[in-house]
């Protein structure tokens, strides 16, 4: 037996905002092609078609190659978006311009300022006005032409400065930007290889000497940012743009291009310019047809020239020329030195223009018009639907239509002849209608009003003579046979009597029963115990099925419980659980859950309560992009355990074990709640039992972990258990003091720096035995067990402790810290006296003394905040097969250290020279034969020295980053013209009908129409037999009784059920 709810989540106060915000939408930019535009009250109430799928080429099922092949495939094709599959088999939904510069450029990035580099790559569809992005889903598409279009609104009517590149030879995107080719220097990468610029403002070739646009300075691509990083990001996803180092917040330079040179941009000056240099970001952009350089160096205008600072800018891409901008042979001139005039052509499609003119019989294109001398040279055109002719023998201006050629003028006239021929016709018959046929229109529509209820009444006889049909569950009927969703009658326990459940007989293999279905809010799910008992709605619709149904149902315990939900952009998302009951309502209708079994996507996802992680460190490695936040760990025994992980710190993989809001420590409970990070202070007592291999303290100014002012960790030398975190006199800790002992290394996290190998013991508080029952056992203890008054008070006495306690450690090369000893950083109370203490950061001396005093210029403050971390086990991403670090000791000497095969124990030395590093983060290997040796983990970063590269592991692969790194006015008025005529010849028809009925159909003086016809056996049958309305239809298509379906007689050829 099968569960499943079916939910829908719709915010129906939002719906009307969010209307309201579409039509402002509508107000504020210029939207082109399948925009319906605005409802007004000269179209209310009539319908407009938005986009024709009469020829489904772009559609999901049936992608054009690109935005060309659409243009070429779809007749009047407009702007919008289609399906393509350019750079691969799989279809991906593109923003298509079909109109500018002969239309087929694919809009592959999008931002609303001036800065290029935070502009984040994803592989989401870039829509026009939507969220700014590159798209990182088309880099190994081949590219002819790159276009920048750059506005002062976000409103393509705006548009101050438009460009395009005609490159040389054809390349993927992914290679858009040079360095020391194409014209394109060794220091200043940018587009290179380009053949002409084209001002689309003027729709005029400005250049064919420009060389390259430079996009910014040099580095290399080892360097992990820059050129080649936008290289990169377009062909692989880049969540915080390409601006950034993994480390360092360094921001580059992004440029546009120039006319009256060879190059522009960065140290150049431009024509047109869009970006930043050295820090200055704008937008520039001179006179509509301006060829000098109104751009200078650094954001500064010249010549005239416009700087703005709030502008958006839309990136475009052409793969293929389409057919419309057809070139057998083009030509144009260019104005040189002097103003002599230079012709061009291209010629067989070729994109290298050569210099001289089209032959005198070549047909031409001219600013989008084909020119042929004669009829001879016309046959030689295309049939390229939409396709503009001229004519030098007859003068006339023809339009490619179907199969013809048709005159634009001619056709204008004879539409206006028909027009005149037809309207006095037509209202001769519209008056003829309204004056002589009224009287019997009303009997025609009596008489059918009766028959209407006439049937109505025959299918409610029907409905009620239907058999039932019966079965234990919705599962059972589907084994039976059943396949269609609908309302189903089951009896289950047979001695209890039938009732009704609604079947889904499609989704994942079919036989579920619903329970619950909340799609909108037509019905009420607010309601009392009462209506949650015996259910409520329509199985039909919203409903509730009911607690002593679905009780019945799922007693047994053999059931699976499937939840689906749809969100309002239509979203979908699932959940399973192997096992699912409802008791009875004796037993209070109890629900037992069964274990979590799969998600969306098939997945049984790590770290949450049915498939807890063993710590935060297995949660890390096992999934991708894991982030900070809570997590189900099983840590310190079989029950999940609900945690707060760390996920970035260090390598990541910590637990959160405890929280304090001020330098107290010994007043702050322990309890088996989850610590968390800005919740109600205390220690965690549910992992005591976990092995922790770190121990971390990180200390703040204020409740952000933005405010840290100290930062530290203890790598232990050998785990233990969390309850045995303290030491009395063992492990570094002397007999009267102690600490946390065992100490491996001591690191500085705001550094990243391990500042001592030689530190032995952090001084927790004064000796007191285990007998007293409070003090530093009492933590350990407390670490295992709750203490709701914390571990200062005595366990039968009302003594409270000194206030001591606390946590610190010594970069200075002192072996122990706190209490009696100095300190760098220092968090706790000592002799009464509570505070925090801190140095500058990176400082390794001394900066705390005793009871809370200063020294070398210590910072002290008594209001603190403090989280206490810990690690379990080390993540894969800090994978250390051989890490090396350098300690500088007394007068300056260098000593290195080396942890080699996991060992937490450092020993001196370096790693050997065919050993495996991992140095800052980056596994170094020596050649490829090491680098099979280092493990397959997502996301880690692999520098080889043989080839001088840095990788990053992808799936199952190892990937080189950087590498893959004006007539348009008269065609709408001839579309009116034909608009007008077809709505004209319609009430003409309408009105003939209207009459060839009144011939053909006698009135029933008042009584009912009624027939007697045997039922069809399916709707393409009713088609035959000359139906040709959409509607209900009744049909007997086995024989076994008759029932009512709804026939499509329009779609595709008719006879759809």
């Amino acid at each position: 037996m099968y569960i499943s709810v079916f939910v829908t989540l719709v915010v129906w106060s939002s719906l009307s905002h969010l209307w309201l915000s579409a039509s402002a939408e509508l107000e504020k930019v210029s939207l082109r092609g399948y925009d319906p535009g605005k409802c007004n009250k000269t179209n209310h109430g009539k319908l407009i078609m938005v986009k024709d799928r009469s020829n489904p080429t772009g559609e999901y099922f049936n992608p054009a190659y690109d935005c060309s092949d659409a243009l070429n495939k779809i007749s009047g094709a407009k702007d919008g978006f289609y399906w393509i599959k350019l750079s691969g088999n799989i279809p991906k939904k593109a923003y298509c311009d079909m109109s500018t510069d002969g239309g087929a450029w694919a809009l592959i990035g999008r931002k609303t300022d001036a800065v290029t580099w935070t502009v984040p790559s994803n592989n989401k569809t870039v829509e026009p006005f939507g969220k700014p992005h590159w798209s990182s889903s088309l880099g190994d598409a081949p590219i002819v032409d790159f276009r920048v279009q750059v506005a002062t609104k976000e409103d393509f009517s705006a548009t101050r400065a438009h460009w395009s590149f005609r490159l040389k030879n054809k390349r993927p995107l992914k290679n858009l930007l040079m360095l020391n080719e194409g014209g394109c220097g060794r220091l200043w990468p940018g587009i290179g290889d380009i053949s002409y610029v084209k001002d689309l403002q003027t729709e005029e070739i400005v250049t064919t000497k420009f060389r390259c646009s430079q996009f910014s300075s040099h580095h290399s691509k080892s360097d992990g940012y820059g050129w080649d990083m936008l290289n990169s990001c377009l062909n692989h996803p880049c969540s915080p743009g390409f601006a950034f180092h993994k480390k360092y917040p360094v921001q580059m330079d992004f440029s546009a291009t120039g006319a009256s040179g060879n190059t522009s941009g960065i140290i150049h000056d431009s024509t047109s310019f869009v970006g930043c240099e050295n820090h200055k970001c704008c937008g520039c952009f001179g006179p509509v047809g301006g060829k000098k350089n109104y751009c200078g160096t650094e954001c500064r205008a010249k010549n005239g020239g416009t700087i703005v600072k709030n502008l958006y800018t839309w990136f475009w891409v052409r793969s293929s020329l389409p057919k419309r901008v057809w070139n057998k042979c083009m030509e144009y001139k260019v104005t040189v030195a002097q103003g002599k005039v230079v012709w061009y052509k291209l010629y067989h499609g070729n994109t290298v223009p050569v210099m001289g003119r089209c032959i005198q019989n070549d047909a031409l294109l001219n600013d989008g018009i084909v020119v042929v001398p004669d009829s001879a040279a016309a046959q030689k055109v295309p049939p390229v639907p939409g396709l503009l002719e001229y004519r030098e023998d007859t003068k006339r201006l023809y339009v490619r239509s179907n199969g013809t050629w048709n005159v634009i003028g001619e056709q204008k006239k004879v539409l206006g002849k028909a027009v005149e021929q037809i309207k006095p016709r037509f209202e001769q018959l519209e008056k003829k209608v309204t004056n002589e046929h009224k009287t019997d229109f009303e009997q025609l529509k009596k008489s059918l009003a009766e028959l209407k209820s006439q049937l109505g009444s025959v299918n409610k006889s029907l409905n009620v003579m239907k058999p039932k049909v019966l079965g234990e569950s919705c599962a059972t009927l589907y084994k039976s046979g059943k396949r269609y969703d609908g309302v189903y009658t089951v009896n289950y326990p047979h001695d209890l009597g039938s009732f009704q459940v609604r079947c889904d007989m499609q989704t994942d293999g079919g036989g579920w029963t619903v329970f619950q279905r909340r799609q909108d809010a037509s019905v009420n799910f607010y309601r009392g115990w009462q209506d949650y008992k015996s259910g409520f709605g329509d199985l039909n619709g919203n409903f509730w099925l009911g607690l002593d149904e679905i009780h019945r149902l799922t007693k047994s315990g053999q059931n699976v419980l499937r939840v689906d939900l749809m969100d309002w952009t239509n979203e979908t998302a699932y959940a399973k659980y192997g096992s699912f009951s409802v008791a009875s309502e004796s037993n209070g209708y109890r629900l037992d859950l069964g274990s979590f079994s799969e998600t969306t996507d098939g997945s049984n996802p790590t770290g949450e309560y049915f498939n807890p992680a063993y710590d935060c460190s297995d949660a890390l490695n096992k999934i991708s992009g894991a982030m900070a936040g809570f997590y189900w760990i099983k840590l310190s025994g079989n029950v999940p355990k609900k945690a707060y992980c760390d996920m970035s710190t260090d390598g990541g993989g910590w637990v959160l074990i405890g929280r304090k809001t001020n330098a107290v420590t010994w007043t702050v409970p322990s309890n088996n709640k989850t610590v968390e990070p800005f919740g109600k202070p205390h220690w965690s007592s549910s992992l005591g039992d976990a092995p922790i291999v770190d121990f971390r303290v990180q200390m703040a100014t204020q409740e952000d972990f933005s405010a840290t002012k100290a930062h530290w960790s203890f790598r232990l030398k050998n785990k233990r258990a969390l309850k045995n975190l303290l030491m009395l006199n063992k492990g570094g800790c002397g007999r009267l003091w102690p600490g946390i002992g065992d100490i491996s290394y001591v690191k500085d996290l705001q550094t990243e720096e391990i500042v001592t190998t030689k530190f032995r013991c952090s001084q927790f508080s004064s000796y007191h035995s285990k007998s007293d029952g409070y003090g530093w056992d009492m933590l350990n203890n407390c670490l295992n067990s709750p203490c709701s008054p914390g571990f200062a008070f005595h366990t039968k006495y009302p003594v409270q402790m000194d206030f001591s306690g606390a946590f610190s450690y010594s970069a200075s090369g002192n072996i122990t810290s706190g209490i009696t000893h100095e300190s760098t950083s220092f968090v706790g109370c000592e002799n009464h006296k509570c505070c925090g203490c801190f140095g500058p950061v990176g400082g390794k001396k001394n900066y705390c003394g005793t009871d809370c005093s200063v020294k070398n210029g210590g910072t002290f403050v008594k209001n603190v905040y403090t989280w206490f971390w810990v690690r379990s086990s080390l993540p894969k991403r800090v994978w250390n097969k051989c890490m090396e670090y350098k300690v500088t000791v007394s007068q300056g000497k260098v000593v290195w250290y080396k942890l080699y095969n996991g060992n937490s124990i450092p020993v001196m030395g370096r790693c050997d020279r065919n050993e495996i590093l991992l140095d800052d983060g980056i596994v170094v290997v020596p050649d490829r034969a090491t680098a099979q040796k280092v493990p397959p983990v997502p996301g880690l970063l692999e520098y080889r020295k043989d080839t001088q590269k840095l990788y990053v592991r992808s799936n199952q692969t190892w990937n080189v980053i950087g590498q893959e790194n004006k007539l348009n006015i008269e065609f709408a008025k001839l579309e009116k013209n034909l608009a007008e005529l077809k709505t004209q010849l319609g009430r003409v028809n309408k009105t003939v009908n209207a009459d060839h009925i009144k011939d053909k159909v006698q009135p029933t003086s008042g009584k009912p129409i009624s027939t007697t016809a045997t039922p069809a056996t399916i709707c393409s049958s009713l088609y035959k037999s000359g139906r040709r309305r959409d509607g209900v239809y009744t049909i007997n298509p086995d024989g076994l009784g008759s029932f009512q379906v709804r026939c499509d007689m329009q779609t595709d050829g008719g006879g759809w059920t």
